[in-house]
């Protein structure tokens, strides 16, 4: 499983998970450990006004992995309600429309 997250301009991995996440406690080791380096290189301002998107997958939901994206990303968190749908333009290009 690859894991990769787009800030303002700046591409964050791709970081390579184990295949499967059976429980948090392996993302939470990638929130904790992995995700503070790839966001070293990050402007402050940028990362004071990110927000982190959960995918959906069991183990983001797990109580340790939110207790960790709560205390560390506070007010800054989408949840598994959002959907995002994929409207392709006339030339072909994605464009991203988000629904809640």
């Amino acid at each position: 499983m690859i894991w990769a997250g787009i800030l303002g301009d700046h591409l964050l991995g791709p970081y390579l998970l184990p295949d499967r996440l059976p429980n948090g406690s392996k993302y939470l080791d990638f929130l904790q450990h992995v995700l503070p380096d790839l966001l070293q290189r990050i402007e402050t301002t940028v990362r004071q006004n990110m927000w982190f998107m959960y995918n959906g997958a069991p183990a983001d939901f797990s109580i340790v992995v939110r207790n960790h994206l709560d205390a560390t990303y506070p007010s800054k968190l989408t949840f598994r309600r959002l959907i995002l749908i994929l409207i392709y333009s006339l030339n072909r290009n994605v464009l991203f429309c988000i629904k809640n």
